[in-house]
């Protein structure tokens, strides 16, 4: 008799058969030679796959309820099923129903935490084994979605009885279009929460996955204003490049209103189907209401004088309204609900382009371009990141309503404004924006020619001209030409001096920009002076110029040495600004950047990174530009505090986003983006990708030269970190020669009292130690009491020198030396809290090393694997210093006689896989001969 297949078995068949071409499918059918009712119960399932009319598995699974209560108990109304557990989940309350599924608050059972969580239960049973594996797939393609602004997928799975359910983070939130009525958000409080909730989108369709059924009920705003993309169980897949395989999805759902056209007509959905939507949102948002005619008629149109205001528009006036949509947001808008995907936005990003383009005062990809369109936003888009002709052409108007409240007739003041805006619109003229950009004159090349017609032009008042001249000190000082800014400033400061008088507001404001670029310039002397002669004037008349002197004055400090002094400036600029400034302007929070970066740029790197988190997060909240150069800066820092704290992790994305902002913003050859090219050349050679790192450095280090000169101390300290990256790969010629040259500018400028000649100094004599280490521990010396000189308290660069030194102390077998300074190391490692750090642990794989040269192999071997676990945890990147705590652990087991364990180790160093290039070769023949 012919064997029958079990119910399990022929559903495997079915799986496998479902794959299959039809012709293919047939031919396999026939070559099982099943049982005839087999091969009958087969071709039946077959044939229900192929049928698309609707049946059983259409039904909503509350339709299903009486029918499967012998399985498992349900009632008809989704209430009945409180109190049911889905996985490890009890039901407590149903929060919502809608056409594609029922949600359920639900807490999680017999754990020892308290876990509340979203359920939804899918309206449509999942019976068969394919139906359950491309729910499986598409449960774990969302548990992908990692982003802080969508919900996160938990768990899932679907129950004995057929029934689909998610588990996802529960948000306790209001629908996006209610938040902001009820919070009454201006526009760009608005599009900022809007900007973020399309992040999320962005996120979902580089992940391959497009959402659907984007609408404001679907995204939720917690009470700290964070919004939560919600519902992708009913997402789209993308699954290009599969063999034999095709998009598929649980559900055919859309919200009309919200669908776009194809999804209507039932063609192919795509990231453009999400843009749509998300036009549709963000027209709701602004206008109160969905689109009426998207393709054709614009967002203004639909506000009205006569007719009252939709609730749910922007609190404004019907006719400002519709004077803020007007121009770039009605095209923003009316691209992205276009009906033909082709011409939407391509994606999410796209649009997000756009619309931080329209916060920024950039030109939008929407608008047409024109001549006038671009130079008006030629102009404001130079406000932004000031270094460009808005910020010089609104100070110019600002300096004409000096003039003018100056003045003492009318008429007199009308033929100054005509002055002023003639030779405004004669150097505007000059940029001409229609040109090719790589002919249209840079900012600083516009304050030049301004300057020079300065000097000619008669008409102008006194005043009105050192406004104009300071507005060009201003550009010129953004655009890196220091040069030329302080000429400008002093220019600006002699006029006023001789009309004003030299303690005047006026002037006192121009002295505090000279000093900044004189700061800029190295001039750190020249710096100090002019604060401490403005700072008692500034601080008896409690003036706003107080603020940015004290930051100013930090920043001084700082960089000759004193970091104490530094934090106690910036903490007093902190407490000025928060006495004279709007909290909510972008100088207060500016001021309350300053301390975080300050505290990271002094190497205390937890501090900065708790008081820079909040604050960034704060600047996001408030809608106020990311593009601006200053938070790109206080992201790099807080990049450079992660990396300095082994969190590779978060410092890698923080240092990407800021590198693109800066090339965003700055001109190819500005310091600050020199700075950011440097941060991330680090971070790489950390993770031990040398080639990008000396790359990075290597560029960083032309921009520099080409903005500071040869002799300068940012050409100093990225010369040291080449030095150490060649260090790092063993390349001791290279590296001595790098850092030679920077002790010889540190030398030549004498700026020896600066930290980051220290650091040259000591790379030098960490470079030095094979080749000449008498020479190593002199230059290590030199450089361990100037940073003692530079700190008066114990600081982990003391520490760091001095592991260094007992370093040396080792190959020159001065052991007891080396024990002395290796303990003195670590203790000071320890007040600093920084045990844990990556030089704190290297010092403590030092100690290992001199307590085995002195004989004390059990201390050693305790001592190293104290390290190794730490190091793992916190530095696994670093995969060529733990080699090295290998080796370590290698050479003292063999002195302890534990060949077995000395195996071990050696097997795990090189298993490692580290290229001969980063290996010394004597680390790979001791650990080869130990391996054996």
């Amino acid at each position: 008799m012919q064997e029958r297949y079990t119910y399990d078995s022929l559903a495997d068949l079915f799986t496998d058969l479902i794959e299959l071409p039809k012709p293919v499918r047939h031919q396999r059918l026939e070559e099982l030679a099943l049982h005839p009712q087999d091969h009958r119960l087969l071709v039946n399932m077959l044939r229900a796959d192929a049928n698309t009319e609707p049946g059983f598995l259409d039904e909503p699974v509350v339709r299903h309820a009486q029918a499967l209560k012998s399985d498992q108990d349900l009632d008809t109304e989704p209430e009945g099923l409180i109190g049911q557990q889905f996985g490890a989940f009890r039901l407590r309350q149903l929060v919502g129903q809608g056409g594609m599924a029922t949600v359920f608050l639900a807490e999680r059972v017999g754990a020892d935490f308290a876990q509340c969580v979203a359920v939804k239960l899918l309206r449509r049973g999942l019976f068969s084994a394919v139906e359950q594996r491309l729910f499986r797939r598409e449960r774990m393609l969302l548990a992908q979605l990692d982003h802080p602004n969508i919900a996160r997928l938990i768990d899932g799975g679907v129950t004995a009885a057929g029934i689909p359910y998610l588990v996802l983070e529960f948000v306790d939130g209001r629908c996006l279009d209610e938040y902001v009525v009820e919070e009454r958000l201006d526009l760009r409080a608005r599009l900022a929460l809007f900007i973020t909730s399309c992040r999320a989108v962005e996120a979902a369709h580089r992940a391959l996955i497009v959402h659907r059924d984007i609408k404001p009920s679907n995204i939720l705003v917690t009470r700290d204003g964070v919004p939560k993309l919600l519902d992708f169980g009913i997402a789209k897949l993308l699954l290009d490049g599969v063999p034999g395989d095709s998009p598929h999805t649980l559900t055919a759902a859309l919200t009309p209103g919200y669908a776009a056209p194809e999804q209507i007509a039932g063609s192919p959905v795509t990231t453009a189907t999400d843009v749509y939507a998300l036009g549709v949102v963000l027209h709701e948002l602004l206008t109160g209401q969905r689109p009426r005619s998207p393709d054709t008629v614009p967002a203004s149109a639909a506000i009205s004088d006569r007719a009252a205001t939709s609730p749910g528009a922007l609190p404004l006036p019907p006719p400002l309204l519709r004077r803020a949509l007007r121009g770039d947001l009605d095209n923003i808008i009316a691209r992205a609900l276009c009906a033909e995907p082709e011409r939407r936005y391509p994606s999410a990003a796209a649009l997000i382009e756009d619309l931080e383009s329209y916060l920024d005062g950039r030109p939008v990809h929407a608008h047409p371009r024109s001549r006038w369109y671009l130079a008006r936003k030629f102009v404001r888009r130079h406000r932004t990141v000031a270094v460009t002709t808005l910020a010089f052409s609104l100070a110019v108007f600002g300096a004409l309503g000096v003039a003018v409240w100056q003045g003492r007739a009318a008429q007199a003041e009308a033929k100054r404004a005509n002055v002023v805006r003639d030779f405004l619109l004669d150097l505007l003229d000059t940029a001409k924006a229609e040109l090719p950009p790589d002919e249209q004159p840079t900012p600083a090349v516009l304050a030049t020619r301004a300057a020079r017609r300065l000097a000619t032009n008669a008409t102008l008042p006194a005043l009105t001209r050192a406004e104009l001249l300071q507005t060009l000190g201003r550009v010129s000082a953004t655009a890196a030409a220091y040069d030329q800014a302080a000429s400008l400033f002093e220019q600006a400061i002699e006029i006023r001096s001789d009309q004003l008088g030299p303690e005047h507001a006026d002037v006192l404001s121009v002295r505090v920009e000279l000093a900044s670029v004189r700061n800029d310039q190295g001039r750190t002397a020249d710096a100090r002076d002019m604060l401490q002669r403005a700072l008692p004037a500034l601080r008896r008349d409690d003036s706003k110029d107080l603020v940015p002197a004290l930051a100013l004055m930090g920043s001084v400090e700082l960089t000759a040495g004193n970091s104490d002094a530094a934090i106690a400036y910036e903490r007093e600029s902190a407490a000025a600004a928060a006495r004279l400034l709007d909290p909510a302007s972008i100088d207060a929070h500016l001021s309350r950047l300053g301390l975080g970066n300050l505290m990271i740029a002094a190497d205390r790197w937890r501090e900065g990174v708790d008081a820079l988190v909040p604050e960034l997060a704060a600047w996001r909240s408030a809608g106020l530009p990311t593009s601006h150069a200053k938070y790109s800066a206080s992201i790099s820092n807080l990049a450079v505090a992660y990396h300095s704290l082994g969190e590779y992790d978060k410092a890698l994305p923080l240092f990407e986003q800021s590198l693109a902002a800066r090339r965003k913003s700055l001109p190819v050859d500005h310091p600050a983006l020199g700075n950011s090219i440097a941060s991330l050349g680090m971070l790489l050679a950390g993770m031990m990708r040398f080639d990008q790192a000396e790359m990075h450095l290597q560029e960083s280090l032309r921009i520099s030269r080409a903005a500071y000169g040869d002799t300068h101390l940012e050409v100093a300290l990225h010369l040291s970190q080449l030095a150490s990256v060649e260090l790092r790969r063993h390349h001791d010629e290279a590296a001595s020669r790098y850092a030679r040259e920077a002790v010889d500018i540190c030398t030549r400028a004498r700026w020896t009292a600066h930290s980051n000649c220290s650091y040259a100094t000591v790379m030098l004599g960490s470079a030095l130690r094979h080749a000449d280490p008498a020479q190593s521990l002199r230059y290590l010396d030199i450089g361990l009491q100037q940073y003692r000189d530079q700190n008066q308290a114990p600081h982990a660069l003391i520490a760091t020198a001095l592991s260094k030194r007992a370093t040396t102390l080792l190959t020159l077998k001065r052991f007891e030396e080396a024990r002395r300074d290796i303990e003195s190391a670590l203790a000071m490692f320890a007040a600093a809290n920084a045990a844990h750090s990556l030089e704190g642990l290297i010092a403590v794989e030092t100690r290992a090393l001199v307590l085995h040269h002195l004989g004390n192999a059990s201390e050693a071997l305790s001592e190293i694997d104290r390290a190794l676990p730490v190091w793992r945890e916190r530095f696994a990147a670093r995969k060529d210093r733990l080699l090295s705590m290998l080796e370590t652990r290698v050479k003292i087991l063999l002195a302890l006689g534990d060949r077995a364990s000395a195996r071990a180790s050696a097997h795990e160093a090189l298993g490692l896989g580290l290229d001969d290039s980063v290996v010394r070769p004597e680390t790979t023949a001791l650990l080869k001969a130990a391996a054996r």
